[in-house]
């Protein structure tokens, strides 16, 4: 695999905003980045939502720069994922979360030919997306 896996979009329903729906998914979105052999995982998100740019600083992400989908001014960030992934980890065991199977074999499918669309300038375009299924049996 690349050494970078990139997420475009997280949404959680409203109604478990509140819950810890959004840290198990980060948990298996970084332990099944670090387990194909990632380094560093993108996320980004309009530069308004005041709340998820939070998020990102708060889990330890580095700004990185700025681009524009459809005229909307989106914030870059990068974490790297070495000391995040054995609590990751760690988490995921303990909670037996698991992704789903059919969803690691398109990320491994995926990450074995990159489009060419991968090397697009950052400042044009929206970087590649890279989605996973979780699952809570």
């Amino acid at each position: 695999m690349h050494e970078m896996i990139h997420v475009r979009s997280v949404i959680i329903d409203p109604a478990h905003r509140n819950s810890r729906l959004f840290l198990h998914l980060s948990a298996g979105l970084i332990t099944t980045a670090w387990e194909l052999g990632a380094r560093y995982m993108t996320a980004s998100t309009s530069t308004s939502y005041d709340y998820i740019l939070g998020l990102h600083k708060g889990a330890g992400m580095t700004r990185l720069g700025t681009f524009v989908v459809d005229g909307t001014p989106q914030q870059l960030s990068l974490l790297e994922l070495e000391p995040v992934a054995a609590r990751a980890q760690r988490l995921r065991r303990r909670q037996a979360i698991h992704v789903n199977h059919s969803a690691r074999e398109a990320m491994r499918r995926r990450s074995s030919s990159p489009p060419p669309s991968a090397q697009m300038d950052i400042q044009s375009e929206c970087p590649q997306q890279l989605f996973a299924a979780a699952a809570v049996p």
